[in-house]
């Protein structure tokens, strides 16, 4: 921040939007906020740009310094929700600029160092910009005159050649952003100049626009709401369903806006109710009571069993485990 320091020492040469820009480029503390690579594409691509995590560190420290002096200036406190909308202007700031800068370089705007000069100290039909006005400004009359501005002019050009020739590489090169900054912004104002003159209404939009707001007619109609038209009238082919599909299933309102899918169950446990308890304990007792009473409990058995199936000899109906039929009965542990 020296180049700040040094130009309020000089009463505030540039304040505002170089105050802004003028360290936009200037490296930002890499590990402080992210660590590690940044990886192929940065923290992102703007029209396919790579945008450096350097970069916008450093537009996020400037916009952010800046705007806390604002808020001191204003005696007011500079609370988080204010970070977040520095950072934000300092991203939007960094879309602007890339994206303008190719604008520039497609149509060849440019400025020149004459041109420059010009625009800095108010000459060549330049009115003065509002980072160097005051130097412009007569302190009795608070107004612009011609020996004002021959002053102010002197004044900015002996403050720029202390900067140009300090010892210091710092202030020299926060020189050279300054001075991109307020270049930036001349191509910025000659590119809006260029497009606000191409932005005109012709004699036959004008006719128009005139007549649709003049003339007046008289019409008879006829409507009918689609809840009275019958389903049954309105004949659809599968062939009109996969035309219609085909044109318009890239439309955006058609197109999925996320991932998941919503899925409805119908949870049915699978237990019994109190009612199927007590007609089982019903069955169990008197099967019990039959079982006690008979005399013939094999016919029992076979009677009351749904595979109706009797063995009158001795027959395992478990093996233990290993045994040569064990895959034919069922089969217990060795050590049961």
């Amino acid at each position: 921040m020296a180049i700040i320091t040094k130009i309020r020492d000089k009463s505030w040469l540039i304040v505002g939007f170089v105050g802004v820009a003028m360290l936009a480029f200037i490296l930002g503390d890499y590990n402080k906020m992210f660590g590690g690579s940044e990886g192929k594409y940065g923290i992102g691509l703007i029209d396919g740009e790579k945008i450096s995590i350097e970069r916008y560190n450093a537009l996020t420290e400037t916009f952010q310094f800046n705007d806390r002096k604002q808020k001191e200036q204003e005696n007011k406190p500079y609370t988080d929700e204010d970070i977040l909308a520095s950072n934000d202007k300092a991203f939007n700031f960094l879309v602007d600029s890339t994206l303008l800068g190719e604008e520039y370089n497609a149509l060849n705007i440019d400025v020149s160092e004459r041109e420059f000069n010009a625009y800095l100290l108010a000459t060549n039909g330049f009115n003065p910009i509002q980072e160097v006005n005051q130097y412009f400004v007569d302190k009795a009359t608070g107004a612009i005159s011609e020996q004002s501005l021959k002053n102010g002019r002197s004044e900015v050009q002996k403050i720029i050649t202390q900067l140009k020739s300090s010892k210091k590489p710092e202030e020299k090169s926060q020189w050279e952003q300054t001075k991109k900054a307020l270049t930036d912004r001349r191509k910025n104002e000659k590119y809006f100049s260029l497009v606000a003159q191409g932005v005109y209404v012709t004699k036959v939009e004008a006719k128009e626009e005139y007549l649709a707001k003049k003339v007046i007619k008289n019409i008879q109609y006829v409507t009918r709401k689609y809840s009275e038209i019958n389903d049954a009238e309105i004949k659809v082919s599968e062939e009109e369903i996969s035309q219609y599909y085909e044109a318009h299933k890239s439309d955006r309102k058609y197109a999925n806006r996320t991932n998941n899918r919503e899925i409805k169950l119908l949870e049915i446990p699978i237990k019994p109710s109190k009612n199927d308890t007590l007609s089982f304990d019903k069955i169990i007792a008197k099967l019990r009571v039959d079982f006690l009473n008979s005399k013939n409990d094999s016919a029992l058995i076979v009677k009351e069993s749904e595979i109706k199936q009797y063995f009158p000899g001795a027959r395992a109906v478990a093996v233990p485990v290993g045994h040569p039929k064990a895959n034919q009965y069922l089969s217990y542990p060795m050590d049961y």
